[in-house]
């Protein structure tokens, strides 16, 4: 039924949303995947979509100024060392498989994770409504959204409990979450999940974004989130040495360097909106209809972001108006860490419980205090997250499929670690190089899989030579 998300597409949801690699190419099939669709896993296998002619003129729903900015490289990542402005050089010129004489009308990485990304969404929308969202307008959409938010929310009002603490365990239970699993058991990392309602949720919301202090701190303790980045005050630039050009070169990289982590995570987080599958039958239990309740809701607010102007999304955002949740990672006296994960409803909860918990793997205690504060205000901006939400599952998922790619699906989140705490120069070339898929990109994501095998077998052979000795000295 067109309204309702099949059993049979249950599998299919989880195994899209977490990126895990079907054997196919994610460059071919950004473009390919536009036209006829020969992926017998895809939800419209055997079916066209002829949505994407590489005029952009199946985009009625982006909005006109960041459909501009794609098309024309003037998006925030366009400067960035990291972003590759050229897509992978094997797709240049290449022909659509279903069509040898038609180009592929992608013209740069921009473009190329677009094409992969947003055709998606709208699917999706049309699966969970079972409307065609292009012959809907804002409003439509909109309501059809809200009615599904309110749904939702009645659904799980008696159910709060549970369902924080299942949201914890399905994040955890994803093999690229092992090691916060274990930092968890040895007391290492606490999580908190809390399902709020919208007055509470938008209480928590204006509390951040005005930096003011949650109940029991000073003023201005709190963690804030500006629109866009403060600018330093003259005594600040004094202390950090930025009225000299190489001293603040170093600073903006690091700050560059930031948003494109913040693009990572929220595209690993984004691919994690349907993830609620994997819990399919509880969440029946609570309600017959959740499921395609929550596909209505999370498929149409990923659109929001593709159609809303930046301007009327800032506002909304800078006024604590609009957000369905948020995260942070707090570093405790007795140095352990806590991750705070707050949503209106269960799947945007484990949403920002993924961001909680790449946020914690991004931490590097070599970076200078400084230096990080510098980089987290310049970088966590809410005008940047709007661009983080739409062009970072794309190359999330770009990353995870080459990962694949080398048999190390599992081991993603060591990965990560690994890639996001390199210094900045090296960190900035070789994401260049993987995301071009140049032969040395993809050597490195082997040799880095292969590394971190050897090692994870060096710690087991250890820890049963321990067990040995132990036994024989008892």
């Amino acid at each position: 039924h067109p309204g309702q998300a099949p059993d049979h597409e249950v599998g299919v949801e989880f195994v899209e949303g977490f990126g895990h690699d079907r054997g196919g190419d994610f460059c071919a099939d950004s473009a390919h995947g536009m036209g006829f669709i020969d992926d017998p896993v895809h939800p419209l296998y055997g079916l066209g979509d002829p949505s994407w002619n590489g005029q952009w003129e199946y985009a009625a729903r982006i909005d006109p100024e960041k459909k501009r900015k794609i098309t024309q490289g003037q998006h925030p990542y366009a400067g960035n060392p990291a972003f590759p402005q050229q897509k992978p050089p094997r797709r240049a010129g290449a022909p659509y498989r279903d069509d040898p004489n038609r180009p592929d009308p992608t013209r740069s990485y921009s473009e190329l994770i677009t094409s992969h990304v947003y055709p998606e969404i709208i699917r999706k929308v049309q699966q969970y409504t079972g409307q065609n969202p292009r012959q809907m307008n804002p409003q439509q959409l909109t309501m059809v959204m809200m009615q599904a938010m309110q749904q939702a929310t009645r659904a799980e009002a008696n159910h709060r409990p549970e369902l924080e603490q299942a949201a914890v365990e399905v994040v955890l239970s994803l093999p690229e979450f092992r090691d916060a699993r274990e930092a968890i058991e040895a007391g290492d990392l606490k999580i908190e999940a809390h399902l709020l309602d919208p007055q509470a949720m938008q209480q928590v919301m204006q509390r951040r974004i005005q930096g003011a202090a949650p109940e029991g701190e000073e003023e201005g303790e709190g963690q804030q989130m500006q629109v866009e980045p403060d600018e330093e005050g003259e005594e600040e630039r004094a202390e950090l040495g930025l009225d000299v050009p190489q001293i603040k070169g170093e600073y903006d990289a690091e700050a560059k360097k930031r948003r494109f982590v913040n693009l990572l995570i929220q595209g690993a987080a984004i691919n994690k909106n349907y993830a609620y599958h994997q819990i399919a039958d509880q969440l029946r239990a609570i309600d017959p209809n959740i499921l395609t309740t929550y596909g209505k809701l999370m498929s149409i607010a990923e659109l929001m972001y593709w159609m809303a102007p930046e301007a009327a999304f800032n506002q909304a955002m800078g006024a604590g108006e609009g957000g369905g949740g948020m995260e942070e990672v707090e570093k405790e006296e007795d140095g352990t860490y806590t991750i705070r994960a707050s949503a209106l409803v269960f799947p945007v909860l484990i949403q920002e419980l993924t961001k909680g918990l790449y946020e914690f793997l991004s931490h590097n205690e070599d970076d200078p205090a400084d230096v990080r504060k510098y980089a987290y205000n310049k970088g966590d901006t809410l005008g940047g997250e709007q661009w983080d939400i739409m062009k970072g599952p794309g190359v999330w998922r770009h990353l995870n499929q080459l990962v694949n790619q080398a048999n190390g699906g599992e081991l993603m989140g060591k990965i990560y670690r690994h890639l996001v705490t390199l210094p900045t120069g090296e960190f900035n070339e070789l994401m260049q190089e993987i995301l071009r898929e140049t032969p040395r990109g993809r050597q490195y994501i082997q040799q880095l899989v292969t590394g971190i095998r050897a090692e994870e077998e060096g710690r087991r052979e250890e820890s049963r030579a321990f067990r040995v000795i132990r036994s024989l000295r008892g």
